[in-house]
């Protein structure tokens, strides 16, 4: 266990993997379409809506970046072991255990299945960014890097 900044967080591997950031992403460029388009019916109403609804979906897809790159600065590397992996669809969940200072911490994570979430076993190490000052907070170091 060691305290590292990671520095190569790439957001098309985020979008790609993380659920959150992707749906907030879709959203933003969907109600982008429809302001445009309302714009050119002159809607002001629908306008007002989507404009609301584009800034809430902007303003939580960067809450959401801040929150996973708050990993990648000096916080805890280590290793985890996944426990449990189902995917349903393109849809799914993994969970993992980690041990920092004696203490068993089990944490899960909603994934999406690609072709690096299909190698995820039962049993399978994994590389995880743990928050130095809250420990039940990790995150899978491979599926942001």
């Amino acid at each position: 266990m060691e305290i590292k900044t990671v520095k190569n967080f790439k957001l098309l591997r985020a979008l790609k993997h993380d659920y959150a950031l992707l749906g907030c992403a879709i959203i933003s460029v969907i109600s982008l379409g429809f302001i445009v388009y309302l714009i050119y019916k002159n809607d002001i109403n629908g306008l007002i809506i989507f404009g609301a609804v584009e800034a809430l979906a902007i303003c939580l897809m960067f809450i959401r970046l801040h929150n996973l790159k708050t990993y990648f600065d000096m916080n805890l590397e280590v290793t985890g072991v996944i426990t449990k992996i189902w995917f349903y669809k393109d849809r799914g969940r993994v969970t993992y255990t980690y041990i920092i200072d004696d203490i068993q911490y089990t944490k899960g994570l909603a994934i999406m299945k690609t072709k690096e979430t299909r190698l995820f076993l039962v049993g399978l190490n994994v590389d995880l960014l743990v928050k130095k000052n809250n420990h039940m907070k990790a995150i899978i170091k491979d599926l942001y890097v």
